[in-house]
């Protein structure tokens, strides 16, 4: 049965038997900001087991190869006696097997070191997301669950609009270099299906359409305050072929290059 807190915060315990990941899973994030007010740690799952029978935390990270106990384990012992629980496996091991019986436990997800800030960020804010609204279903809980669910969408959408600002920021920097969804998604941890929506629903265009928007208007800039040739603009802002960026500066800005150049726009 879950247990009402009456302190809205949540509380947390990490289980791994290395110090230092502990050290660095606390410090990831700012624990704060998703209502996770108490954080423990056990090296053990004697450890852990006696820890969850005292304080009943909201959020259970473990890892998967500890001794004694494996962590796999460990979670099937304590989702049995507490269910409400959210548990997190944090894994060096990317391994079929082992995420196939972490989902037959109900793991709530299966992270693999190393731990990206990112992906490991969207975990955290869909997992608070939930349990607040698993609180709203308890008497008394409504108030509080509101206030968190409200605190996590602000956040993720103040984390997406920083987020975005810094892909702005990276793409003004690097038009005239390798721009492909692949290397910017990837320079930013993000999956390309992920990244393409999360793109355009913070900017309106898709990824492609704003690069070619940006370097139409840097080579219109080139063209009309520099003596350089329009061959030369095209290497400049980034096209190989002068033939593919010709095709996309008419379309964007309605005419040739040249013609453009030329003063005749």
């Amino acid at each position: 049965m879950y247990k009402i807190k009456t302190n809205p915060g949540l509380s947390m315990l990490i289980v791994d038997d290395e110090p230092l990941v502990c050290e660095g899973l606390k410090a990831i994030l700012d624990w704060s900001a998703y209502g996770v007010t108490t954080i423990h740690n056990a090296e053990n799952a004697a450890q852990a087991i006696d820890l969850v029978e005292k304080t009943a935390p909201d959020i259970v990270l473990c890892d998967i190869r500890m001794h004694g106990m494996d962590g796999l384990s460990l979670i099937e012992e304590l989702k049995a006696r507490f269910p409400d629980t959210v548990y997190i496996i944090i894994s060096g091991y990317d391994d079929f097997e082992y995420a196939k019986k972490a989902i037959s436990l109900g793991v709530f997800y299966y992270i693999t070191k190393p731990v990206m800030h990112d992906e490991f960020e969207q975990v955290i804010e869909r997992c608070v997301a939930q349990i607040a609204h698993s609180r709203q279903k308890q008497p008394h809980e409504d108030s509080a669950s509101e206030s968190l669910l409200g605190n996590i969408i602000k956040l993720e959408g103040t984390r997406k609009k920083s987020r975005i600002d810094d892909i702005i920021n990276h793409i003004q920097a690097n038009l005239t270099k390798n721009l492909s969804l692949h290397s910017v998604s990837s320079q930013f941890y993000y999956n390309q299906s992920y990244f393409c929506r999360l793109f355009r629903e913070e900017t309106g265009m898709h990824f492609v359409d704003y690069i070619n928007r940006q370097r139409v208007e840097l080579a219109k800039k080139l063209l009309t305050t520099t003596d350089m040739p329009a061959y030369k603009v095209c290497e400049r802002v980034g096209y190989k072929d002068y033939r593919h960026f010709a095709e996309v500066f008419k379309k964007y800005a309605g005419t040739s290059p040249n013609y453009y150049k030329k003063g005749n726009v």
